[in-house]
Parts: C-alpha cells; sequence; structure tokens
C-alpha cells in the first residue's frame, strides 16, 4: 500500500501548476515487484457485466495509458472478415453489408483460435461460420414477413471439432455465437433477398476497431478540492449555486462543504470570482486515476484488464530477451 505524500496538480484560472512528468513520476532507480506492490493500491468502485470503473493509485502514468491502450488495440478477439454473398437485392450495397457484418460483436474467446494464414483455409481452429439467407415476402393479408433483418438471423455454423465442443446439449444452445441477438442488419421490402455467408477470424483492434474488445477505455485524474479558508452564509450559499455539477454542499452549520468530487470537471467556475479564488484550493492528485472499462460484451471488463497485463508481461519479457541477447552478443 502507498504511504507517500500526495504531489497536487494545482488548477488556477491561468492553467496548471505543477503538472510536468517529473514532478510526479516516482518510479524508484532500483526497481522491484515488491516495491511496486508497496507504491500501488487498487480499489473497484462499481462493477457490471459491461463496464468496471476503479480507482488506481501510486503508479507512473506510463504504464496507466500503456495499459489504456493495450485493451483498445492489442487484446484479440474474433471478427467476421470474410464474406460470401450469394445474393443481395436489398438497397445496401455489397460492401455496406459487409461493413456493417464486420462491426457486429462476436461471443468467443479468441485464445481458443489460432491466426488464419492468407494462404490458409477456413476451418475449425482459425474461424467461426455463420450464414445468413432471409426473404422479404407478404403473407396472406398482406403484411411483410422478414422485413427486419438482425443479428439473430446469423445462423452459426459449426466446422469440425467445434459442435463437439461448443455445443451444450442441456441448453442446446452453443458457448460461442453472437453477443446480441438484436442488432438490425438490414431493412427488407417484399422480394428482397440475402443469401451469404461469413467468417470470422481472429485479430486485434490496431488492425481494425471491429477486433476491440472495448468500446472506450479511458481514466482521469481524481481531483482534490481544500478550502483555506471557512465558507459560509450567503458566500456559501453562492459558492453551491456556481458549481454546474453540484459539487458542493452547505451543512446545518451554513458552512460550505466538499459533497461528491467524482462530479467535478475542473471547470474552474469556483475559482473565477476574486472572493473564493485565493480560498479554494483546486488541484488534481497526480497519481491517483479514475479507470473506467467499458466492455462489447465479448469479455468481461474485469478480464479485458487481466488479458491487458498479460499483453504487457509478453511486451517486457520479449524487450528483456532482445536486450539481454544484444548485451551478450557484444561481449
Amino acid at each position: 500500500m502507498s504511504s507517500k505524500k500526495q504531489k497536487i496538480i494545482k488548477i488556477t484560472n491561468e492553467g496548471l501548476n505543477n503538472n510536468h512528468i517529473e514532478d510526479y513520476s516516482d518510479s524508484p532507480i532500483n526497481w522491484t515487484p515488491e516495491i511496486f506492490k508497496k507504491m500501488t493500491e487498487i480499489e473497484i468502485k462499481s462493477k457490471t457485466n459491461e463496464e468496471l470503473v476503479f480507482d488506481i493509485k501510486g503508479i507512473d502514468p506510463t504504464i496507466v495509458n500503456t495499459l489504456r491502450r493495450i485493451m483498445i488495440a492489442e487484446i484479440p478477439t474474433m471478427a467476421i472478415e470474410t464474406v460470401i454473398i450469394n445474393q443481395n437485392t436489398s438497397i445496401i450495397p455489397d460492401e455496406v453489408l459487409a461493413h456493417r457484418l464486420g462491426l457486429i460483436p462476436i461471443l468467443a474467446d479468441a485464445n481458443d483460435f489460432i491466426e488464419k494464414e492468407p494462404e490458409d483455409d477456413f476451418n475449425d481452429k482459425n474461424s467461426m461460420k455463420f450464414t445468413l439467407k432471409v426473404k422479404c415476402y407478404k403473407d396472406k393479408s398482406g403484411k411483410l414477413i422478414n422485413e427486419d433483418i438482425y443479428s439473430k438471423d446469423l445462423i452459426f455454423i459449426p466446422q469440425g471439432e467445434q459442435q463437439k465442443k461448443y455445443y451444450d446439449k442441456k441448453t442446446e444452445t452453443y458457448s460461442i455465437g453472437l453477443v446480441h441477438d438484436d442488432i438490425l442488419i438490414n431493412k427488407l421490402t417484399s422480394g428482397m433477398e440475402i443469401d451469404l455467408e461469413c467468417y470470422c477470424v481472429k485479430g486485434i483492434g490496431r488492425t481494425h476497431a471491429k477486433w476491440s474488445p472495448v468500446c472506450t477505455a479511458y481514466y482521469r485524474l481524481v481531483n482534490k478540492i481544500n478550502f483555506l479558508e471557512e465558507i459560509k452564509g450567503k458566500d456559501a450559499e453562492e459558492l453551491k449555486q456556481l458549481c454546474p455539477k453540484g459539487v458542493f454542499v452547505v451543512n446545518n452549520k451554513g458552512i460550505a462543504e466538499v459533497g461528491n468530487i467524482r462530479e467535478c470537471t475542473s471547470c474552474r467556475e469556483c475559482i473565477r470570482q476574486d472572493k473564493f479564488k485565493n480560498v479554494i484550493d483546486l488541484g488534481k492528485i497526480a497519481d491517483h486515476y479514475e479507470f473506467h472499462i467499458e466492455s462489447v460484451g465479448i469479455y468481461k471488463p474485469e478480464s479485458i484488464f487481466f488479458r491487458a497485463i498479460e499483453v504487457l508481461k509478453e511486451k517486457i519479457n520479449l524487450w528483456h530477451k532482445l536486450l539481454n541477447d544484444k548485451i551478450n552478443n557484444k561481449k
């Protein structure tokens, strides 16, 4: 657990003070995992199947940003890459339809698959297959049937050992398939038809955003607000009204206090007036981050975090090996 003194990036009407990285990077020269454990704290603030919010303290911003970038661009997933269109008489052109299909999240663990090389055929080890065969028509009452085409109309076709590996006889369902079945793909009218097959392959978000496992992953520094003097009475009520996010509250003694500091957007309205700018100390804690991971549903958000750490470890090991090889070759 970190016990070092907090370093504050001060926010003024003119800008930021003490915001250079050298001012708050406390990474020791003789760095060890034990020192890292003592310096770092993680506290989960909220967690759902789609979003994880946690605080991380005592860590260098370069590491935090590295994890964010890995989550967005370097965690493998499965996505539709090849679409074979046999028939498409809808108003959406073939290439646009294929692009829409590619953005549908695929429920599968990419670690169960290998990367497909350009010369390889599609098989159960490197791909997943779906078909879409629908035709819009009118029934006897004149009602359009198959007017709206949703992701649920994509039918998973197991290849090779996939039937045995992923099919659950009790529920009569597959453990791999689509994340959402209510994504609108196309709209048809009477006589229009779509007949296609598509193949999902393994990839990463750096190649194309369709392989990214997150809607977004971002962080922000946690705010710190101190009162250098008491603000009470009419001034306290005025300060409360000044903040557009309602960060300040007035207690039963008529004294201004900080309420939910997480709502603060650092808009500086509270320090624009002369009566408050020298009384309120507004800033951000330099090594305390509020991190958000929003999953598209392929993986749980906490799994995305752990997978990002594994990717980072692989990168570190690779560079460690490369540097050792260079040093050994010079001897």
